[in-house]
């Protein structure tokens, strides 16, 4: 189980305060909210890329901020918002990246390795690529390899910013599929309230640097909630194929 415990994160100054959360494994949580509201500095603290203002971040019981860089990559996966390639590498490399917490120092890629890498590839629907450069891929399709780079570390946490932002509707239907059914503990920042409401297991609202509201997308993504917190009228209706669809 993933928790947080008293999380403050921010720079010089607190930008989301007093987060108190869990995350067991299986679970899909998605985190909304409006621009700036603080969902991407939380996951750069969880990531370990800033260190938090205050509070408490553990796994199982395990301080994260005091994992080893080892430990903390065999435990944690993140996939970013923001899509760099400074190297001309093919997609099979890049996602193999994934796999250096699990080899011994200065080891090749093993037998395993490689398998790892080539489904998580299957995975994604970008086996196809496999030799090719990711500077000639697309956004979505360079995406959709930096998931399978994640899904590849096979870690038991996914952290997740923005993952479906370069991603058709089709394709990130997928995503959201693939998530939701790796029997993962998985925190993700979302945009698409719709994607959100039919994937995730729960959603947790941010407004004004707290925690809003936290609990199953029915009770949480209501008509009220949604004008409150993000200032947007629209409509909560049923789902034919399951769960909740908002219509603005």
């Amino acid at each position: 189980m993933l928790s947080l415990k008293n999380l403050t994160v921010g720079y010089k100054s607190p930008i989301l305060s007093d987060v108190n959360l869990t995350v067991e494994k299986g679970e899909v949580v998605g985190i909304l909210g409006p621009n700036g509201c603080g969902k991407t500095t939380l996951i750069r603290t969880l990531t370990r890329f800033i260190e938090p203002l205050s509070g408490e971040v553990a796994l199982d019981g395990r301080d994260v901020f005091a994992m080893k860089p080892v430990e903390f990559a065999s435990e944690f996966a993140a996939v970013s918002q923001t899509l760099v390639s400074s190297f001309d590498y093919t997609a099979r490399e890049v996602v193999l990246m994934g796999r250096y917490c699990r080899q011994k120092t200065f080891a090749s890629e093993s037998e395993r390795d490689i398998g790892a890498a080539r489904k998580a590839l299957r995975d994604v629907g970008m086996d196809y690529a496999e030799s090719t450069a990711v500077s000639k891929l697309s956004g979505g399709e360079f995406q959709r390899v930096m998931i399978a780079r994640a899904l590849a570390q096979e870690t038991d946490v996914l952290l997740l910013d923005e993952p479906t932002s370069h991603l058709d509707i089709n394709h990130a239907g997928d995503m959201a599929r693939l998530f939701a059914q790796s029997g993962k503990a998985v925190l993700a920042v979302m945009h698409d309230i719709n994607l959100a409401a039919r994937w995730c297991r729960r959603i947790v609202l941010i407004k004004d640097g707290a925690l809003f509201a936290d609990g199953a997308p029915e009770e949480v993504i209501t008509e009220e909630n949604i004008k409150s917190v993000f200032d947007a009228d629209c409509s909560v209706i049923p789902n034919p194929r399951g769960g909740i669809c908002v219509v603005f």
